[in-house]
């Protein structure tokens, strides 16, 4: 078992996965090693190390099938840095599907949003909101997370280790960035279905 300086947070190293499979012993021995690691990338993306020991687990699994259906000899592979890529995925799908969850209903935390950086001027649908969540980096989706919880920006600022005024404009850029990209793909779509439309019908 591997555990957390905090108690309250655990990481259970089990021989079977929930099919009933055996995880290979390279899978856990990398899992051990990467398990600080994991703890301090789910309380950036998050907030906190609750959901760490989860995701690790599933990653675990997932990694062990992989190098199976590969037929990997044992401690052939650098698994470490499988496991910490495919957990990074994970923790990014994870986050992003939290952004996602937090912005339904939530019309005031988002005027709230609006006058505060003036980056979703122009957005009047959720679904645009959610195409632009998609396309955040982490440290912004980590912004957006945390003032979609209320915190204010001296909070997150502290919490990023960087000036208000630095956060506020990276994550303005990060917005606008995405709305151009979303914008782009909306013309070219539009663009298709013109030519489409134009396009002489055959009889």
């Amino acid at each position: 078992m591997a555990t957390s300086p905090e108690r309250t947070h655990l990481w259970w190293d089990k021989e079977l996965d929930r099919a009933g499979h055996l995880i290979r012993e390279d899978v856990r021995a990398a899992a051990h090693e990467i398990w600080n690691l994991v703890r301090k990338k789910t309380k950036a993306a998050l907030g906190d190390d609750s959901e760490a020991a989860e995701m690790l687990e599933s990653v675990v699994e997932q990694i062990s099938c992989y190098l199976n259906r590969k037929e990997c000899l044992p401690f052939s592979a650098n698994t470490a840095a499988l496991l910490t890529v495919a957990f990074r995925r994970h923790l990014q799908k994870r986050a992003t599907k939290l952004a996602r969850l937090e912005t339904v209903g939530g019309t005031s935390e988002l005027a709230d949003l609006r006058a505060d950086t003036n980056a979703f001027d122009g957005i009047t649908h959720q679904i645009d909101l959610e195409k632009i969540v998609l396309r955040l980096n982490s440290r912004n989706l980590r912004i957006l997370i945390m003032r979609l919880k209320g915190r204010n920006w001296k909070h997150i600022a502290k919490e990023l280790g960087i000036a208000v005024s630095t956060a506020q404009k990276q994550f303005c850029q990060g917005i606008r960035q995405a709305q151009l990209v979303m914008f782009a793909q909306s013309d070219q779509t539009r663009s298709r279905e013109r030519r489409k439309d134009l396009k002489p019908t055959k009889h």
